[in-house]
């Protein structure tokens, strides 16, 4: 049984863009595959204990400045500082080099890679043995660090999870290859080192925002925090058995979000820690295709409200208002339950493929996606991004619209587009009324992208409109018409 009051993390850098709000990364990312399956392929079989998970508890994510003092001791620890030749100085956890950190190499000389090649407590077995042995009795491995390689000769008859149990053990975890072997048991070739953002420096600062996520079994859906989506499926091979797969999208800048260390803003997340905290029981979480999604488009913070209406005095609250993105390999089912369509390709559109491949593929197909709740007669939501476009050698400009609503009915909402060098006073407007797709079994192109919904128009149209206010010297300062320029099924001003 394991103790529900340990937890356990790990730890990894931002290696790509740290200024978040330049980035404009929204939400972290990811799918996870039901965590409490029954039957056999919801077992957890470690090689100590065979069993499902029924209990559940916290998964936790930090994003901000970590600290990268394993040992907490102010000391900065990497394997190739040690050697016999080398001074070290022993503390609580170990043993840590007093030399400066010059190279990312283990010492050239094969026989000191024993001495060297033993984990960021700087100690092999037998020493922790010595120190560690009366807090950790009857084990050969005191510390927990000793790597195994996943084809090591003592796994001839385990399943893959207790293979990989220990392969991300520090202490062996590079050997020096004798070229004997049929593989190289090894899981790195450089020295373990705490500095993770290889800066040649030991962060110790805590500072960061906190999400956390409670998982249950049976409490695992739509809807629930953070999970956006879920696909079910039931393989083949094990009739009877199905399993799901859910989208959790959690939103960097959620209201829920607890600030610790005197964290303040998204400039600089340098660090991301994922932590597991309240399990009773073993569990294997199976995380794809983690990764921090950021957008061109963003959020028009402004208030857009109709003029023909009186406008209210209350602030706009964006945090009814969603952006995200729909694709094709990964929302092309839909959920009639959830009132929620298939993704498809719109009409006309043709997928891109991967010209950098030697492998004649496809690339994934999406499109934005803005989710507005109790939006208020009169007001708007919109999102913006900033292009420099010259329209002068194109001919027309279209947009494809789908609107997914229980409550909404055909006409009662509009989508927008204005095209300008500002958001507010110096711009065109093209608006159509949307029509509300009704969710069923078997939608295709016709039904998800109506062609109601879709802007299609000559820019002669907005041009004509341009000039005709110039004929009339209407104020510069005034939208014009004041009530809208009706093309067909547009709407221009």
């Amino acid at each position: 049984m394991v103790d529900k009051n340990n937890w356990g993390g790990i730890t990894t850098a931002v290696r790509t863009e740290q200024d978040f709000d330049k980035a404009n990364i929204e939400y972290i990312e990811f799918w996870m595959l039901d965590p409490f399956l029954d039957g056999v392929n919801g077992r957890v079989e470690t090689g100590r204990t065979t069993q499902n998970n029924t209990t559940g508890g916290k998964l936790i994510f930090h994003l901000g400045t970590i600290s990268e003092d394993v040992a907490r001791d102010s000391r900065h620890a990497f394997e190739n500082g040690l050697s016999s030749r080398n001074q070290q100085e022993d503390n609580a956890w170990g043993r840590v080099t007093d030399e400066p950190y010059l190279n990312n190499a283990f010492n050239s000389d094969p026989a000191t890679r024993t001495a060297q090649d033993v984990g960021l407590d700087g100690l092999p077995d037998a020493e922790e043995q010595t120190r560690f042995g009366s807090l950790v009795p009857n084990t050969a491995d005191p510390s927990g660090d000793n790597f195994r390689h996943y084809l090591d000769a003592s796994y001839s008859n385990a399943k893959i999870i207790e293979r990989y149990r220990d392969f991300n053990g520090l202490e062996g975890n590079s050997p020096v290859a004798s070229g004997t072997e049929r593989f190289t048991p090894s899981g790195s070739i450089y020295p373990d080192n705490e500095d993770i953002n290889a800066d040649n420096t030991l962060n110790e600062l805590e500072q960061y925002y906190e999400y956390e996520m409670d998982l249950k079994k049976g409490q695992l859906d739509v809807g629930s925090k953070y999970i956006v989506d879920k696909i079910v499926t039931n393989p083949e091979n094990t009739p009877g058995e199905s399993t799901t797969w859910y989208l959790f999208r959690v939103p960097i800048r959620d209201a829920d979000r607890r600030a610790f260390g005197g964290i303040e803003g998204f400039k600089s997340i340098r660090y991301v820690r994922m932590i597991m905290k309240g399990w009773a029981q073993p569990a294997v979480l199976r995380m794809v295709n983690f990764r921090m999604v950021g957008s061109k488009w963003r959020q028009y913070p402004a208030r857009i409200a109709d003029d023909n209406l009186i406008p209210t005095t209350d602030p706009q609250d964006n945090n009814d208002f969603t952006l995200s993105v729909v694709n094709l390999e990964e929302n092309s089912r839909g959920s009639v339950e959830a009132s929620k369509s298939p993704y498809v390709i719109p009409p006309g559109v043709v997928r891109d493929r991967d010209n950098t491949s030697a492998i004649n593929r496809q690339l994934n197909e999406q499109s934005l996606q803005v989710c507005v709740e109790n939006l208020r007669d009169g007001e708007s939501r919109a999102v913006y991004k900033n292009a420099g476009i010259d329209l002068f050698n194109y001919g027309a400009v279209k947009m494809f619209y789908h609107l997914d609503s229980r409550v909404a009915k055909d006409g009662e909402l509009y989508g927008f587009l204005r095209l300008g060098t500002d958001f507010n006073e110096n711009y065109y407007e093209i608006q159509i009324p949307l029509k509300v797709s009704p969710v069923f079994v078997g939608m295709g192109t016709d039904e998800v992208w109506p062609e109601e919904n879709t802007i299609d128009l000559s820019l002669n149209e907005l041009y004509a409109l341009k000039a005709q206010r110039d004929r009339e010297s209407y104020p510069l300062t005034q939208p014009y018409p004041q009530s809208f320029k009706q093309v067909g099924r547009h709407l221009l001003r």
